[in-house]
C-alpha cells in the first residue's frame, strides 16, 4: 500500500512529432484531464514533470533511481 505522504509523480515526455496544435501549457492541461477520468482521484499525480526522454539502465529499462534525483 501507499505510505502517508507519498506524492504521486507523472513524468511525461511529450512527443516532439506530435501533431498537438495547442501549447505545450495546454498539452499538459489536456493529460491533467485525461488522468483525472481515467484513474481513481487517489492516483491522479500531484506532481508532473517533464523530460526529453526517460532515463534507462544498460539494459534499457526506466532507471527510476535517475527518475526519483529529477528536479
Amino acid at each position: 500500500g501507499r505510505m502517508r505522504g507519498e506524492i504521486v509523480t507523472a513524468y511525461i515526455v511529450f512527443n516532439k512529432d506530435s501533431k498537438h496544435d495547442g501549447s505545450f501549457d495546454e498539452a499538459l492541461k489536456h493529460v491533467k484531464q485525461e488522468l483525472s477520468l481515467s484513474v481513481s482521484r487517489f492516483a491522479v499525480p500531484r506532481s508532473y514533470v517533464t523530460l526529453d526522454s526517460l532515463p534507462v539502465t544498460k539494459l534499457g529499462k526506466v532507471d527510476i533511481t535517475a527518475l526519483m534525483n529529477v528536479k
